[in-house]
């Protein structure tokens, strides 16, 4: 195998990771811990109209808030959850957000249901990754054309030609004639 073939095995194999990242494969899991009275919020960067699939269930009753970078603000600096997208209370939510403009969104998870601590599962899948996608599908067309343009070259270097001392057919990858020792790499000059 020689180099172009190799880089081209590794690029196609990086923009093919990029494709399945950006479009396939990218949930998320955690078990968010949080004692009575507590909240944690946890961000997202979106780009507009980016959706993001949450799923998360606990044994006990939490609520769920999703809000913007500015009002995550408020809530560290003063405490309030005004200016939430989205506010639900349960044991098992499915929930589906989708970013009206491009920022950091905030699900925050809150125990304010339970006496006692509480674990929450987490699953979050974001929607598909535009530039990742995109930039791995183009990485992996480039990958493609190098190949093609690689095997391409190797057909007209590989065609047999005659030698020029004894008329004999040769490869084009040899050096030497077999039949006669004449130097064929010296033909091409």
């Amino acid at each position: 195998m020689n180099a172009w073939k190799i880089t081209a095995l590794i690029v196609f194999i990086a923009g093919f990771t990029l494709v399945i990242l950006g479009g396939v494969y990218n949930p998320y899991t955690d078990v968010v811990n949080l004692p009575q009275g507590g909240f944690r919020g946890i961000g997202f960067s979106m780009y507009e109209g980016e959706t993001v699939t949450y799923h998360l269930s606990s044994l006990e009753r939490f609520t769920v808030y999703i809000m913007n970078s500015t009002e995550f603000q408020k809530l560290m600096n003063n405490g309030t959850f005004n200016g939430s997208y989205y506010t639900q209370t349960g044991k098992i939510m499915n929930l589906q957000f989708r970013a009206p403009k491009e920022d950091v969104y905030y699900i925050v998870i809150a125990n304010f249901n339970s006496q006692k601590g509480i674990e929450v599962d987490f699953a979050y899948r974001k929607g598909m990754s535009m530039p990742l996608f995109l930039g791995g599908s183009i990485i992996v067309a480039i990958s493609v054309l190098i190949l093609i343009v690689d095997l391409l070259s190797v057909k007209r270097v590989n065609r047999d030609k005659v030698c020029p001392e004894c008329g004999r057919k040769v490869s084009g990858e040899w050096n030497y004639c077999p039949y006669c020792r004449h130097e064929l790499r010296g033909d091409e000059k």
